[in-house]
């Protein structure tokens, strides 16, 4: 799924109880790079009660360092 940037350009990960959101919001799972990829504008009209949100940088690799917040 494409994601659309916000206009700072951030995205981010949703995580819940069960895992990160996948695309779409349709499902979950526990592997980061899976995950789905939301921006603010996504984020509105999703019940984010109880998730914790983590900035996705594009500019680095999968790893340490690469979600702000872990």
């Amino acid at each position: 799924m494409e994601y659309e940037k916000s206009a700072s350009g951030s995205v981010y990960l949703i995580k819940s109880d069960k895992g990160y959101w996948l695309p779409g919001g349709f499902g979950y799972t526990s592997n980061k790079a899976e995950a789905g990829r939301f921006s603010v504008a996504d984020m509105a009209s999703l019940n984010l009660d109880g998730c914790t949100l983590s900035l996705f940088r594009e500019d680095k690799p999968f790893g340490p360092g690469k979600f702000l917040g872990d």
